[in-house]
């Protein structure tokens, strides 16, 4: 996701009554720190997705300068994709560790969402410090769910590159064949 597919996801996320998002999983206080959507660029990389109704109190204990939250089978982890030095866009993902139904639910929700508006399939996997071969660069990852306005801003400029994360020497192409 580019900073605008983030903010459309994020008012997905928080339209449903009483969802939230909250940095985490370091608070600087016992507070539970809300995002609000059109504060995205402030927030941390880890948010934690949150409802309220199903889930009235957020858990965090005191460590030694900070408060851990420790929410997971609770809520829901979106990481946010990162952008380094206006040239490399890193991998970012929902994910939950539960087994309540109603987060599973509002988890398959989300990812509805993000494979409604999303596209898959079209980068493939290279090793840049490898000889290409029929492995390199891979298939097209069907796993990778690419934004529109990231694609975009994969085609704006040469040399831009998405990433897992930013010091891997693998990363994604635009794979032959798939449109724009």
């Amino acid at each position: 996701m580019d900073a605008a597919d983030e903010r459309r996801f994020a008012d997905v996320i928080v339209e449903e009554t009483h969802t939230f998002l909250v940095n985490g999983p370091h608070w600087h206080s016992s507070r539970v720190p809300v995002v609000e959507p059109r504060d995205l660029a402030d927030a941390e990389s880890y948010l934690i997705i949150w409802n309220k109704a199903e889930v009235p109190r957020l858990r965090a204990k005191k460590r030694d300068d900070y408060w851990e939250a420790y929410n997971d089978s609770t809520t829901i982890q979106f990481l946010r994709s990162q952008l380094w030095h206006e040239s490399i866009l890193t991998a970012g993902r929902i994910a939950i560790a539960t087994d309540n139904v109603k987060i599973e639910r509002r988890y398959k929700r989300l990812r509805k969402v993000i494979q409604q508006s999303f596209r898959n399939e079209i980068v493939c996997w290279i090793h840049s410090a490898a000889a290409r071969t029929a492995k390199n660069p891979i298939k097209p990852d069907r796993s990778v769910w690419v934004g529109p306005g990231a694609l975009a801003w994969l085609h704006e400029k040469a040399g831009r590159k998405f990433k897992l994360e930013r010091p891997a020497p693998t990363e994604a192409i635009v794979c032959r064949g798939s449109a724009r």
